[in-house]
């Protein structure tokens, strides 16, 4: 025991250790990710001759697929530049364009531009007021419930019912960048000076609806929650808070560090969940729009879109995207998109798009659709799509598709489609296609189509086609290509026989034949009466029948308990007959027959005083007397009818 567990340590030690260098590899690619998606680190190549800025700043902004944003005041319209650069970043690029006395940033995916020199007056209030109301540019109409954010001060507000908002900015901010954003409409970011500016409305353009009306292009218009909440969401997060960031469609920063206690309750305040951290510690419970690099909950992670690297939660992780790397939670993981590494769960893992890597569980695991390589878990593991690897349950696994591996449980295992490996269940395996290798179970195996291997069960097998073997108390299929093996061949196409014959041990004799004539199970009983005692005799075998020109060549054994008048309790009374004959089929179902057996008996003593009375046979062929057996034989012969069903 002692090597067991040593070597499981060793493998679960170099497994996280692999996972925690996939985390590593990941924290060190994230300058590479974000410069892709940081506007102002992209690469242009322009060629611009004496040409007005505004021209200028729109033709690198159309090569960098972003926009640019600010105060129409700001930039001289007089002003012709001349710019000629090769994969230039955009940042340096607007340098060159616009000069000293500008500087810029990103927000999203515009560009904000201001004056680099603006200082806030001596006496400037403590807070600004700013309000106004959103429209929509193509209707009039008032747009209710739409997410106003300052990116300088991360002050936030939500337009009222009648599309009317206000927001209070620090009155010493002399620039405010205003991302205005709304489901439905395209996001706009602009920018004003609040020591000049307090009332402002603002249009929103729409996405093209073909005109139609704004109820009609908006059908959740009065609703206050458009998008499908995450699971304990409805518990942790406000309403206002979820309504604000469910208008972004993109995340409004990529912060490096944030901390929380709840969520609204952090260094991200209540636009934490438009937000994609690099490193998110939630003391009780956070709330984010992304994660990548590592987040630590002490209870609850909620996150909007991915995960890519590490997330570890004390009770549970739930994700509204793909999670990417290893996910770890003390009870439950919910991931919502699809996994790619790997998903720990003290007692469930639940995905609801596919899981391209493994899960592990306390109790269960379920996936949506498919599931990767592995599921591993105490009691169930559920994919409702494909398995491409294995399950293995304490009790339980189901695939709604077809499994490329196998499935191991202790009572039951059950896939939809084709099993390409194979099912080992301590009670039932279930098929709803092809298996392509085996089913062992200790009670039964059911395939809804062909096996190619074997089922092999303690009570009772069931196939369309068996092209391998079955192996049990009962075989049942519609036409076998291989061979069965059990007390009861029930063959919808095969080879079946009721057969009535006499022999010089029982003047009568019934046997049950099914399987294929290449190879099938016999189940016989005998009856003897007449001048010698009373006989009885239940058996079972095997045999093959071929043809032979017009006749049939049967070979068989079989093995009968033969139950004698006069041989008490404790008996030991076996025959063993081996039988050739040749059959003569008349009309299309009946076949006379005749041949020669050679029969072995074995018997002991039948009473204290060391007597055979077993009357099977007066002259034996040969004999041989041990301590406490006889052993004899003899040959024999049989003649009978065979009636094929």
């Amino acid at each position: 025991m002692e090597k067991f567990t040593n070597s499981t340590v060793i493998g679960v030690s170099k497994l996280l250790g692999s996972y925690l260098a996939i985390v590593l590899l990941l924290l060190l690619s994230f300058q590479g990710i974000f410069a892709q998606e940081n506007p102002l680190l992209r690469q242009v190549t322009v060629d611009i001759d004496r040409r007005p800025i505004s021209d200028a700043l729109d033709q690198v902004a159309s090569q960098g697929k972003f926009t640019y944003s600010y105060r129409s005041d700001l930039l001289p319209g007089d002003s012709l530049v001349t710019v000629q650069v090769r994969r230039m970043a955009v940042r340096g690029v607007t340098e060159k364009i616009l000069g000293p006395g500008y500087d810029c940033k990103s927000v999203g995916n515009h560009v904000v531009i201001r004056k680099a020199a603006e200082a806030p007056s001596a006496e400037a209030p403590t807070l600004r007021r700013l309000e106004g109301f959103l429209i929509d540019t193509e209707t009039g109409e008032k747009i209710r419930f739409a997410t106003i954010y300052d990116n300088a001060s991360r002050q936030n507000a939500l337009s009222d019912p009648d599309g009317h908002y206000a927001l209070e900015l620090p009155g010493a901010q002399m620039q405010a960048e205003l991302s205005i954003s709304r489901r439905g409409y395209y996001d706009t970011v602009i920018v004003v000076n609040p020591s000049r500016v307090q009332r402002l409305t603002v249009g929103l353009r729409p996405y093209p609806y073909a005109n139609q009306p704004l109820a009609s292009r908006e059908p959740d218009l009065d609703a206050r929650l458009p998008e499908q909440p995450l699971p304990l969401a409805d518990w942790l997060v406000s309403q206002n808070q979820f309504q604000l960031v469910t208008n972004l469609e993109t995340p409004l920063h990529k912060f490096p560090i944030q901390v929380s206690l709840l969520p609204g309750l952090g260094t991200n305040r209540l636009m934490s969940g438009a937000i994609e951290n690099n490193f998110s510690l939630n003391i009780l419970a956070g709330y984010s729009n992304g994660v990548n690099g590592v987040e630590i909950g002490g209870l609850v992670n909620l996150v909007r879109g991915n995960v890519l690297g590490l997330q570890i939660g004390g009770l549970t992780n739930v994700v509204g995207g793909d999670v990417n790397g290893l996910q770890v939670a003390g009870l439950v993981n919910h991931v919502r998109g699809t996994v790619r590494g790997l998903q720990v769960g003290g007692i469930l893992n639940y995905t609801e798009q596919p899981v391209l890597g493994m899960q592990a569980a306390g109790i269960a695991n379920i996936s949506r659709a498919d599931a990767g390589k592995v599921q591993v878990s105490c009691i169930m593991n559920d994919a409702v799509g494909n398995v491409d690897g294995f399950q293995v349950a304490g009790f339980y696994n189901h695939a709604g598709g077809e499994v490329k591996g196998f499935q191991v449980s202790t009572l039951v295992n059950r896939a939809d489609s084709n099993i390409q490996g194979f099912q080992f269940a301590g009670l039932a395996n279930v098929s709803g296609g092809n298996v392509g290798n085996f089913q062992i179970a200790g009670i039964a195996n059911v395939a809804a189509d062909t096996v190619s291997g074997f089922q092999m069960s303690g009570i009772v097998n069931k196939a369309r086609i068996v092209n391998g073997f079955q192996v049990g108390l009962i075989n049942i299929a519609d036409s076998v290509g291989g061979f069965c093996v059990g007390v009861l061949n029930l063959i919808k196409h095969g080879y079946k026989v009721v057969e009535f014959n006499r022999n010089e041990s029982m003047q009568i004799q019934a046997s049950y034949k099914a399987g294929r004539r290449q190879f099938y199970n016999i189940l016989s009983m005998g009856y003897r009466f007449g001048p010698r005692h009373f006989a009885l005799s239940y058996g079972a075998g095997f045999g093959t029948s071929q043809y032979l020109g017009r006749f049939t060549v049967t070979v068989e054994a079989l093995v009968y308990d033969v139950i004698e008048q006069g041989l008490g309790p404790g008996r030991l009374n076996l025959l063993l007959p081996q039988r050739f004959s040749l059959g003569l089929p008349i009309r299309n179902r009946f076949e006379l027959f005749g041949g020669l057996n050679h029969n072995i008996h074995i018997t002991k003593p039948h009473n204290s005083i060391g007597e055979f009375k077993s009357e099977l046979v007066d002259e034996p062929l040969w004999r041989h007397d041990g301590p406490e057996t006889r052993v004899q034989g003899w040959l024999g012969y049989q003649v009978g009818v065979r009636v094929f069903l």
